[in-house]
Formats: structure tokens, sequence, C-alpha cells
């Protein structure tokens, strides 16, 4: 509720990272039940991204994003973009497709 009040305050997009639970390691796609702690942060952001990679993807340069929670619009948890990438080269960003 802290940071959603400074980026108020700043009228600017605030990204943190949370905790997970011990499942969310071995899970293939992290979902709202990998959620650790207090299960109430979700009510408290307008959006919540997860960031997948199974080892083989991790090794291709894949990593996949999914919506944990969104305000605004409808959308599904196992739903995902992936983005190909090549950090070695700091390329954040090659191609990525839903």
């Amino acid at each position: 509720m802290a940071a959603s009040r400074l980026a108020g305050e700043f009228h600017s997009l605030l990204i943190t990272p949370t905790q997970a639970t011990r499942e969310a390691l071995t899970a293939k796609n992290v979902t709202q039940e990998h959620t650790s702690k207090w299960i109430g942060k979700l009510g408290h952001v307008e959006g919540m991204m997860a960031m997948n990679q199974t080892p083989d993807e991790k090794d291709q340069g894949i990593m996949r994003l999914s919506w944990m929670a969104h305000r605004h619009q409808n959308f599904r948890e196992d739903s995902t973009v992936t983005v190909l990438q090549q950090l070695t080269t700091g390329q954040v960003n090659l191609d990525s497709e839903t």
C-alpha cells in the first residue's frame, strides 16, 4: 500500500518484486496460488505479472510472461507471452509472441 501511495504521488509506474511459495520454484506457470504471505496484496495492485522459465527455456533464451492479477481487464493466468532473449549481449527482447 505504501508503494501505491509513492507511485501516485509521483505519477509513475512502480515495479516491485514479491515473494512466491516454495511450490512456485517447480511450477511451470506461476499463478495466484503461488503468492506467499498476505494474499491481500493481489487486491492492492493495478496489475501483477509472473515471469516463468523452465531450465530448458533459460538455456534457449526464452521467458514466458503472464498476468496473475489485473484490475482493469479480463485475463487468463494460463495465457502467456513468449519473449526471446539473448541476455549475454544485453538483448532483453529479440521477439515476442502470444
